[in-house]
């Protein structure tokens, strides 16, 4: 397989995150760190959406995770008959109802200040609402997050960096920013191209693979790959309903 073909499969994907949880020790503490890193910025937007000041939202995020995640072995129960985005949101939904009959306050933040300051710029940003509208709105951009985290590691490991660099100047920073697109021909050189046309080439071979990418991302969250072409579809729909809101 060339370093540029669309068509990808990745070793670890969130089914088979789930899966090694099944392994020894050493195998379930790396799988639950990495399903933790993906989630923990979606539960953490969805409490500050139901009113939860910084704070208090950041200690009820430790505390599902703690509490469900990790003592109640959350992931464990994962059917890939069901969503993975179901899973979360339905025992969310329960522990806050637990939480709210208690009032109990547990530990320090997990989140560390950057990635708090990050959420709280995402939700200055969002829209007002359902919390569970919000929850779907920052899992759609936690998928594409975890789409760009995935593409810009292959370019750098495929020794192409100026391929992705051409590819966030020229679609990732306008697309997160109000910022206008880098003119081509002003950072063509500086990303390592000979020429503009050499750099828009580069652009949308970057767009095919990210594409594929996401796509690959969606799919692991999915209990049927017939399902994947619906559900990419509804975060390109969450995601343009955001833009054209803040427009």
């Amino acid at each position: 397989m060339g370093a540029d073909d669309v068509h990808i499969r990745f070793e670890t994907t969130r089914w088979s995150l789930v899966q090694r949880l099944q392994g020894s020790d050493d195998e379930r503490s790396v799988a639950l760190d990495e399903l933790s890193r993906i989630y923990r910025p979606v539960v953490y937007s969805y409490l500050r959406r139901r009113g939860l000041q910084p704070d208090d939202a950041d200690e009820a995020t430790q505390d599902f995770f703690e509490t469900v995640v990790l003592s109640r072995a959350l992931f464990d129960h994962a059917d890939p008959a069901r969503r993975l985005r179901t899973l979360i949101l339905t025992a969310l939904q329960r522990r806050e109802i637990d939480r709210a009959r208690r009032r109990k306050a547990r530990g320090g933040p997990h989140l560390s200040l950057d990635a708090l300051n990050r959420e709280e710029a995402l939700l200055a940003s969002d829209l007002p609402g359902d919390p569970a509208q919000a929850f779907e709105r920052r899992w759609a951009t936690a998928q594409v997050e975890e789409a760009m985290r995935r593409c810009e590691s292959h370019y750098l490991a495929a020794c192409k960096p100026g391929h992705w660099a051409i590819f966030e100047a020229r679609v990732v920073r306008p697309a997160i920013s109000p910022c206008a697109p880098v003119p081509t021909a002003d950072i063509a050189a500086a990303c390592g191209f000979r020429t503009p046309a050499d750099a828009n080439a580069a652009v949308q071979t970057v767009k095919k693979r990210f594409t594929s990418i996401l796509r690959e991302v969606v799919a692991e969250t999915l209990p049927d790959e017939c399902a994947v072409d619906e559900e990419y579809e509804r975060i390109r729909t969450v995601l343009g309903e955001g833009r054209a809101n803040e427009e």
